[in-house]
């Protein structure tokens, strides 16, 4: 499965795309510490475990029910990505500049997010060779709100320097 993502600098919107076509996007809001996300018409909310932990967890919309955590080690820019169904993926920089990252899977499952376009607008595709359709586009999600977390605390770290 292949998908791009778009997003415009100032733009608080990633969209993420097939064949051109809109199947999802992740809202980041400047005021709330939760994140809207959708994809192919399911709706999930990310939002920060709690105020000093480097942890998010990732919610169903309509019934708040937790479906992963998502844990940061920011000094070796490793995340790893926990369902509590009991699946554990790691999401890891494949290049220097981490312009380029990858989920993988114990069972050699990937999805892979290359970097097409970068500075005035995000762009990037995304391949996919999980046999589910469901958890593919739950780690796409997953992946995409993780690279664009990241570009936005980067931003603001910048931005107070």
């Amino acid at each position: 499965m292949t998908y791009q993502y778009f997003s415009k600098s100032i733009c608080k919107k990633v969209e993420i795309l097939n064949n051109e076509i809109q199947v999802g996007h992740i809202q980041f809001n400047n005021w709330k510490s939760l994140v809207e996300a959708e994809i192919n018409s399911k709706k999930y909310i990310f939002k920060k475990k709690s105020f000093w932990k480097s942890c998010m967890i990732m919610y169903q919309s309509d019934t708040q029910e937790a479906i992963a955590e998502i844990h940061f080690d920011l000094w070796k820019s490793k995340i790893k990505i926990m369902f509590y169904s009991g699946e554990t993926y790691s999401m890891n920089p494949t290049d220097f500049w981490h312009r380029n990252w990858m989920i993988s899977s114990e069972n050699f499952e990937t999805i892979e997010f290359l970097k097409t376009k970068s500075f005035w607008n995000q762009e990037g595709k995304i391949i996919s060779n999980f046999k589910t359709p469901q958890k593919s586009d739950l780690l796409t999600l997953i992946g995409v709100f993780i690279i664009f977390l990241k570009m936005r605390n980067a931003a603001a770290v910048a931005a107070t320097t």
